[in-house]
């Protein structure tokens, strides 16, 4: 799963073009990518729990991500 998450980060910095940007929204924020994981078992293919991601671009260049887990089969 780490690498699951890494890649997806990885994806995420890469996909520049891809990027959405809204302009007179907030100016600490210059685009940003979003997106959804979601953990299966691998027999069932039964959904286990779901990761929310942001990643925002800082006009300075920085970035930020914001990740939210939903594990509801714990």
């Amino acid at each position: 799963m780490k690498h699951l998450k890494w890649l997806c980060c990885m994806l995420a910095f890469l996909a520049g073009p891809s990027f959405s940007a809204e302009e007179g929204k907030n100016p600490n924020i210059v685009r940003w990518a979003e997106g959804k994981i979601l953990y299966r078992t691998i027999a069932e293919q039964r959904v286990r729990a779901h990761e929310s991601f942001r990643l925002n671009v800082h006009p300075d260049g920085s970035r930020t991500m914001i990740s939210v887990v939903d594990n509801f089969d714990a």
